[in-house]
């Protein structure tokens, strides 16, 4: 019964972000259980997905697959139990530039689903929502767009999609539009997903998706040139994400650091450029040398595409343009 609880709880605190509550409850599955249970199948998946908000890609990736592994143990090969372990291996093989997996188990999440209870599900939004940010990786954004709107649009007539799954099925549409240039649509997304998740009544919690929220809404504004709005979104983003986060390497912590870093330039604040490049540029190295070990020489190719703007673009030009000796030192580095 404990066990029970525990898994129900795990996953509960999963769905409504908050991370650390729902490992606290996962581990105790495993502790209870071992690793050879349906629950702790339960379990690995809810631990895979917090090492994938970490940044611990490979990880992830492992754990997500004995939880699939195990699962397909229990419920059979093709059981629609299945289809969130499938899901999730989409986007953690991704996250690892292993495209062509990404796709592959995507696209099986989503007919698994198609076949055994249909299209008006909220199981059914999240496959098209892991979809398109397969798809964003790859930079096939129509298809991202395509897929991040069916999602959208399928969790508006399920009635058991609450607002926050609505909220962040809007806030990774405004990330497409970002990317195709339409700055003003992306930053309406970005507000309406905003205004959604605190209808929810969860923004004063422990909810680390807030302050996800929060940045994107920073970007949108920094995009459409309003630098003060910019830098109130950005700052309370990464408070936001620094005391809830779910650990030093949270994908969330290290996206709002360069953030804050490109939002200062637009104001020549040099303390505060030198303070958040050199500790994003920490950050990120931290993120790409824990995930590099579990990757192949492709893999990697593809890994490091996402983040040689920072490294090859923002951080040289920055350096140069300022002549800070910790930023040389950073960039040396």
């Amino acid at each position: 019964n404990n066990a029970l609880s525990y898994s129900v709880l795990s996953q509960g605190y999963l769905s409504a972000g908050d991370y650390v509550k729902a490992i606290e409850y996962a581990n105790k599955v495993i502790g209870l259980l071992g690793t050879d249970h349906v629950f702790s199948a339960i379990a690995l998946n809810v631990i895979a997905q917090y090492n994938y908000v970490t940044g611990e890609y490979g990880k992830a990736l492992s754990i997500g697959s004995e939880a699939l592994l195990l699962a397909e143990k229990y419920y059979g090969k093709d059981n629609p139990n299945n289809t969130p372990y499938i899901n999730n291996m989409s986007i953690y093989n991704a996250a690892m530039g292993n495209y062509s997996e990404a796709i592959k188990f995507g696209h099986e999440a989503l007919e698994l689903t198609k076949e055994s209870i249909g299209y008006n599900n909220i199981q059914y939004a999240l496959c098209c929502n892991n979809l398109a940010l397969c798809y964003l990786y790859t930079g096939n954004v129509q298809n991202a767009i395509k897929f991040g709107a069916e999602a959208l649009d399928v969790s508006k007539k399920h009635m058991a999609a609450n607002g926050t799954v609505q909220s962040l099925f809007l806030n990774n549409l405004s990330q497409y539009n970002q990317c195709m240039g339409e700055y003003a649509e992306a930053q309406r997304q970005a507000e309406e997903a905003l205004k959604v998740f605190k209808n929810e009544g969860y923004y004063d919690n422990a909810f680390v998706d807030y302050g996800m929220l929060l940045s994107n809404l920073a970007m949108c504004n920094y995009l459409n040139d309003n630098y003060n709005e910019a830098l109130e979104y950005g700052l309370k983003a990464l408070e936001h994400v620094s005391k809830k986060g779910a650990g030093f390497n949270q994908i969330y912590n290290v996206t709002a650091l360069q953030l804050m870093a490109m939002i200062y330039c637009s104001f020549d604040d040099v303390d505060n450029i030198v303070r958040y490049t050199t500790e994003a540029t920490d950050k990120t190295n931290r993120l790409i040398l824990s995930n590099f070990k579990y990757l192949t020489g492709y893999e990697r190719g593809n890994f490091w595409h996402r983040y040689n703007y920072w490294y090859e673009n923002f951080l040289p030009n920055i350096a140069y343009k300022i002549r800070d000796k910790k930023l040389m030192s950073t960039l040396y580095d």
